[in-house]
């Protein structure tokens, strides 16, 4: 770095300090040394704010090359391992996401020009098709980088890190749901504090089953190092009472100074606590378990279970069906919900919406009828030939 990039960089950190105290001092406090351009001075300041109410329930230091390591994932939430731990042959190292099915991944990749774009891969047949881009994330190139992506089991809640447009310094963590009708995900939307910084946080990971959650975070820590939180879901957004926090104690929950300052309810911590050990300490199930029903006398609970040739491609296909179908019904729910509530200009659009989603729904549900019923048939004829 020469001297005029050093004076460039020491100005932007004395303008930020002055501009971030002049907003609101007990949050200046905080971020006394932060390196940031102006406009993301404003951000930061309101998400401190609107810090989430979240207990985190463990935290542990690990050296950023192992930090993977204290991710503890039931079966059902999938796996994240580097790239070549899902495909040996391939040299890329990017940290991916492997669905608990183990026929859908997601990762990043650059392009020659060094933008980056998270990209997925289908298992169709035994066979992994080509990489092809995750729509809606990063069309625009928002983003200068994009990288540890986490898909829930839901098959449409995606969440990863970046840095660019929306974040407050570093990676910050974006999250984005898929939009069945346009087939794109919807624009990605900063999941602010406590879980961002003005350092580089990454991999967020919801693990259902367990009712755990996790992500990695440099700050406050020496280089190559990170600490890797363990936090319990909230079942709602809620944000900290002003009137029962000072901002700087909400300035101290959103840098999580200390996680024991979060425990506001003994029973959820112990139970939290008793659900990770037993996880750490679980041998992982290879195969989800399931209940699909084929025939009077015999329902099938595991993926192995399907002997017909192309049932366990079809049975994939439906476990889309089932999630568009959610989808649309949710849509659906809220726009019937909001009709009531809207402007005589507002109604013929959203008219034409709830009539075009009662369609989409309908398909979708003679699909999987279709579907069921196929797969029951091919499975019935296989196993009345083996007799």
């Amino acid at each position: 770095m020469n001297i005029g990039q050093r004076l460039q960089r020491l100005a932007s950190v004395v303008i930020l300090i002055i501009v971030v105290m002049a907003t609101d001092t007990s949050i200046a406090q905080s971020y006394k040394s932060i390196e940031q351009v102006p406009e993301q001075v404003e951000r930061l300041t309101q998400m401190t704010k609107a810090t989430q109410q979240i207990m985190f329930i463990d935290s542990i230091v690990v050296p950023k090359k192992n930090f993977l390591e204290a991710y503890h994932l039931s079966s059902e939430a999938g796996r994240i391992a580097p790239y070549s731990a899902f495909f040996p042959k391939q040299s890329a190292k990017a940290t991916t996401y492997m669905n608990a099915l183990n026929n859908y991944c997601v990762y990043a990749l650059s392009n020659d020009q060094g933008e980056t774009s998270l990209f997925y891969r289908e298992c169709l047949q035994k066979e992994w098709t080509k990489a092809e881009q995750v729509l809606g994330v990063n069309d625009e190139l928002q983003f200068q980088q994009i990288d540890y992506p986490f898909m829930m089991a839901d098959g449409t809640t995606l969440y990863f890190a970046a840095q660019g447009e929306g974040s407050i310094g570093g990676y910050d963590i974006f999250m984005t749901t898929y939009d069945a009708v346009e087939g794109r995900f919807l624009k990605p939307e900063n999941i602010g504090m406590p879980f961002n910084s003005t350092a580089n946080d990454y991999l967020f990971v919801i693990d259902e089953y367990n009712q755990l959650g996790f992500f990695a975070s440099d700050r406050n820590q020496p280089d190559d190092m990170v600490c890797v939180y363990t936090f319990i879901p909230a079942e709602k957004y809620q944000t900290y009472d002003t009137e029962q926090y000072t901002p700087e104690q909400i300035a101290a929950f959103a840098n999580i100074a200390q996680i024991s300052q979060t425990w506001d309810n003994e029973q959820a911590l112990t139970a939290a606590r008793q659900r990770l050990q037993q996880v750490k300490t679980s041998p992982k199930k290879t195969l989800p378990e399931f209940s699909f029903v084929i025939n009077d006398h015999l329902t099938y609970h595991q993926l192995s279970d399907f002997k017909a040739d192309g049932n366990l491609e079809r049975y994939r296909e439906l476990t889309k069906l089932y999630k568009n179908y959610e989808f649309v019904k949710d849509a659906l729910e809220k726009s019937r919900n909001y009709f009531p509530k809207a402007t005589k200009e507002e109604r013929p659009d959203l008219q034409r919406e709830i009539l075009t989603n009662e369609q989409v729904q309908h398909d979708v549900y003679l699909s999987i009828q279709k579907q069921e019923k196929t797969i029951r048939q091919a499975e019935n004829t296989y196993l009345n030939q083996k007799r």
